[in-house]
């Protein structure tokens, strides 16, 4: 981003700044009032954004993380009414919750699954010339988005 203009400087404070307080990227984009695929252009042609998107993102992570551990751990307080007024509160917890972050923590919680694929006429996939460490981190994501979806189609 050789070519930045205060205006553009403005707007990736706003995107890094909104992605990392656990927004998407497409809300991020909405608040620096960019394009999401203008993100997505920024961070393939520039490797000092790609390294703040990244952050951004993993900040953003630890931002939904946190929230989760709250709702599952510490429990949210949902106010009891009586005959329309307030009478108390009681501290509800979140069992999802609890069970996600302890799957994404401990691979003891995690689903057990098997995935075996096959190329042509049952022999090995050819991956001749493809080089997955050129690859971004979304795409490596989209990449075993698409190999799960097709894995599950095939089973």
């Amino acid at each position: 981003m050789a070519n930045r203009t205060k205006q553009t400087d403005e707007r990736v404070e706003v995107f890094l700044a909104a992605l990392s307080e656990g927004g998407t990227v497409t809300a991020a984009a909405e608040k620096a009032k960019i394009g999401r695929r203008t993100a997505y252009d920024w961070k393939e042609a520039d490797p000092e954004f790609a390294a703040l998107f990244e952050d951004a993102y993993q900040r953003g992570i630890a931002v939904l993380e946190d929230e989760a551990v709250r709702r599952a751990y510490h429990g949210v307080q949902r106010p009891i009414y009586q005959k329309g007024v307030i009478a108390g509160h009681v501290t509800e917890y979140s069992d999802s919750l609890l069970m996600f972050l302890l799957k994404s923590r401990d691979p003891r919680f995690r689903d057990k699954t098997s995935v075996e694929m096959t190329g042509k006429d049952g022999g090995p996939i050819k991956t001749d010339g493809i080089d997955l460490s050129k690859l971004s981190t979304d795409e490596l994501r989209n990449l075993l988005s698409i190999t799960a979806r097709a894995a599950l189609k095939v089973a």
